[in-house]
C-alpha cells in the first residue's frame, strides 16, 4: 500500500514538472512576460511613490546642523589630542632601559640609590621579614585549627 501511494505521488510530481516546464508553458511566460503596457512608464513613477507611501518610511534619516558638525569634529579633534599626549610612543631611550639587567648595574650603585632613598632606608627589613613570618604563621595555625573543626 505504502508502494502504491509513493508511486502515484512520484508519478504526480512528474506530470506537474512536465506541465510547468513544458513548450507551451514556457512560451506563455515569455509572451506575458514580454507585453508591457503602453502607458506602464508614464506611470512608473506615481506608482512607486504610492508604494512608499504605502509602506512608510523604515529608515532613520538623521539631519544635523551646521553647530553639530562643528561639535562632533571638535570632539574628534579632542579625542586624536588626548590620545597623542597619553598614549606613549616609542622611543629608542626605552628600549635602552629595558635591556639593562640588573647584574649589569654595580653594587655599590645600587646600594648608595637604596640608601640616598630615605623611605626605603629607613625601613628594617629584617624585622618587616619577622613580622610577616609571625603573622602568616598565626594565620596557618589558625587554619588548620578550623580545618581540623569541619566534620
Amino acid at each position: 500500500m505504502q508502494q502504491e501511494h509513493n508511486d502515484n505521488t512520484l508519478l504526480d510530481e512528474k506530470a506537474l514538472a512536465n506541465s510547468l516546464f513544458s513548450e507551451a508553458a514556457l512560451s506563455a511566460f515569455e509572451a506575458k512576460q514580454s507585453q508591457v503596457p503602453n502607458d506602464y512608464f508614464e506611470h512608473f513613477e506615481n506608482q512607486i511613490m504610492l508604494e512608499v507611501k504605502k509602506r512608510g518610511s523604515s529608515a532613520f534619516i538623521l539631519n544635523i546642523s551646521k553647530f553639530g558638525k562643528i561639535a562632533i569634529a571638535a570632539s574628534l579633534l579632542t579625542i586624536a589630542t588626548t590620545a597623542y599626549f597619553f598614549i606613549p610612543s616609542y622611543n629608542k631611550a626605552d628600549d635602552i632601559a629595558l635591556n639593562i639587567n640588573l647584574q649589569d648595574i654595580p653594587t655599590a650603585e645600587i646600594d648608595e640609590y637604596v640608601n640616598s632613598n630615605e623611605i626605603v632606608a629607613e625601613i628594617d627589613w629584617q624585622e618587616e621579614i619577622n613580622n610577616e613570618s609571625s603573622s602568616l604563621e598565626k594565620l596557618n595555625s589558625h587554619l588548620f585549627k578550623d580545618s581540623n573543626n569541619i566534620q
